[in-house]
């Protein structure tokens, strides 16, 4: 509590430095993280807007296998949608499902008509939560 701000100057420093990885290093994964801390950040700080405007730019880039063997982060996701933020979920959601996620596919696309349906997302599975 209270470190809002180490918070933000950290993942601000992560998505520049993420700027100058080789895709061997997986730059995507990196942007997708940090975006996802800077808007739980903003959120926290009441700044929906701008925590709606980091949701969607987290998926915003050229993932590569890191990223896509994995699963998308679904934290902010869901605080924005607990806060009211239902079409910006959506929307994070149709992006995601357009991305070819090797292992959540199915479950990305699950989401998504959850939440088309007007249902909250079942992001988070019976062992915690699922995505980072």
């Amino acid at each position: 509590m209270g470190q809002y701000r180490r918070s933000q100057d950290l993942a601000e420093l992560l998505l520049t430095n993420s700027a100058n990885l080789s895709a061997m290093q997986q730059p995507d994964y990196f942007q997708h993280s940090s975006r996802t801390l800077l808007g739980l950040v903003r959120l926290q700080a009441g700044a929906t807007a701008e925590a709606v405007v980091q949701l969607n730019e987290s998926l915003r880039i050229k993932p590569g296998m890191m990223l896509l063997a994995g699963r998308p982060a679904v934290r902010l996701a869901d605080a924005l949608w607990k806060n009211g933020e239902r079409k910006a979920v959506v929307r994070y959601l149709e992006l995601a499902a357009a991305l070819e996620w090797t292992s959540a596919k199915s479950m990305v696309e699950k989401w998504l008509r959850e939440a088309l349906a007007g249902d909250a997302p079942s992001f988070f599975g019976a062992s915690g939560p699922v995505g980072k």
